[in-house]
């Protein structure tokens, strides 16, 4: 890794946070707040009091990505070795404890344990449970806690209990504010303009990816309250197509299983032009008028949403087989439905291989809708007329304002079957296809 030199703004948070119990660095993507908050972390593991030490974050695995495997790549493999399966880091020769603060029994991983400091990626996707029995393990009279976070909803407990309460902030603008509070803390903001290893060129393209809400909180780092439609972003004219390209890759459906509501099945392909195009819709609504309330067994779902498949007109010129039929890559179906799986797969398995693979939905709802909304303010999502369904829920997709009164974000569950649909395929497949869609200029896009 090649590390640059720390910046003012960022000397002076690390400056900032040696005088603070606790220290939160807190802002928008790619903001370098994490490498700052990791020189600070190191040096505190080289030079701080003797005792146990710990890293936490949502989950081993995400601490791994975001933390453990950067310092290997800063330190290399002699001062910074992880052995995973005794969950203990060893950093510049110090033994640290990893653990995961995931949900509310988290905090039993770390009860009675005494710590003299610690390290938390992303604390604002842990319990606020977690966090408090972690502050009360510290044990040392000068003990030291560094935290990450990016901006959340206005509510979250993070923000109001403790970045609220914090004795000096550190804003976006680089001002040191000192405020009146007990709470020995530390708030320092950065946003991207403040990360020197970034172009010009790569700022501009980050911050055209988003708008609305997410523009507030993953440039301008704000924690704000999720209000209005959840894809604000969305414009018919812009989105919305009657003819496709050539699909290159048919890359797979989602799938939202429903007996007593719509059943929901939409294609996506990726275009020759390198952008993503839902290029066609399977719905079965009991609720319609026309089926009087009559739902369907999953005997009878799979072998329609097959037939759908092998009866699909396909775009003029598409370069995969005949004219009529489509065979996915992927078979995308929420996790919950385990009996419709068990049916399609053996259905699947009396047509043969040819016909794609069923993956399970990873339906992390906020990542997904984030990901699918950076691709509509992108403009390499496109939806073909004929998903109807997915373009009347879309246009009325919008946040719950009770969730984000708790400190969550959290859309309204009503009328989006194939917005699931589209969010499990988009989301589970994107390794398949992230690195094919292009801008007009010619770039990669950044999702």
């Amino acid at each position: 890794m090649d590390l640059q030199p720390l910046t003012p703004k960022q000397r002076l948070a690390v400056q900032i946070s040696r005088q603070h119990q606790i220290s939160i660095y807190e802002g928008s993507v790619r903001s370098a707040k994490t490498i700052t908050s990791l020189i600070d972390w190191l040096d505190f593991v080289r030079n701080g009091p003797r005792g146990n030490l710990l890293m936490a974050g949502k989950t081993t695995r995400t601490l791994r990505q975001n933390v453990i495997d950067v310092l290997v790549e800063m330190l290399g493999p002699q001062l910074c070795a992880y052995n995973e399966g005794k969950g203990v880091l060893t950093l510049l020769g110090r033994r640290i404890i990893v653990a995961s603060g995931n949900d509310e029994s988290s905090k039993d991983k770390i009860r009675g344990l005494s710590l003299v400091g610690a390290y938390c990626d992303e604390l604002s996707t842990m319990p606020e449970s977690f966090f408090s029995m972690l502050t009360s393990r510290m044990s040392d009279t000068d003990p030291r806690l560094i935290g990450t976070s990016n901006p959340d909803s206005a509510n979250h407990w993070l923000k109001k209990n403790y970045l609220d309460k914090a004795q000096v902030h550190l804003t976006r603008t680089g001002e040191v504010r000192d405020l009146s509070s007990d709470l020995d803390l530390a708030r320092l903001t950065f946003v991207i303009d403040d990360n020197p290893t970034l172009t010009p060129t790569y700022v501009q393209q980050r911050k055209a990816e988003y708008s609305g809400l997410l523009y507030k909180r993953l440039i301008l780092g704000e924690w704000c309250v999720a209000e209005g439609a959840v894809f604000s972003m969305f414009d018919e004219d812009l989105h919305v197509v009657d003819e496709m390209p050539y699909i290159t890759d048919w890359i797979g459906t989602g799938i939202d299983v429903g007996h007593s509501v719509p059943f929901a099945a939409v294609l996506l392909g990726l275009g020759e032009d390198g952008r993503l195009y839902f290029t066609g819709e399977h719905r079965y609504d009991p609720n319609a008028k026309e089926n009087q309330g009559i739902g369907k067994t999953n005997a009878q779902l799979s072998p329609e949403y097959l037939n759908w498949l092998r009866t699909y007109r396909k775009p003029q010129g598409s370069r995969f087989g005949p004219q009529t039929g489509v065979r996915p890559r992927y078979h995308v179906v929420d996790s919950a439905a385990k009996d419709f799986r068990l049916q399609l797969h053996a259905d699947l398995r009396r047509l043969g291989s040819r016909y794609g693979s069923i993956q399970l939905a990873d339906k992390d709802v906020m990542p997904g809708i984030n990901w699918m909304a950076s691709l509509l303010q992108q403009g390499v999502l496109k939806i073909h007329r004929s998903c109807t369904g997915l373009i009347e829920e879309i246009s009325s997709y919008v946040w719950d304002p009770k969730a984000s009164e708790q400190g969550e974000d959290a859309p309204i569950k009503r009328n989006d079957h194939s917005i699931d649909a589209a969010r499990y395929v988009l989301f589970t497949t994107r390794s398949s296809y992230r690195r094919r869609i292009r801008l007009d200029s010619g770039e990669v896009a950044a999702a």
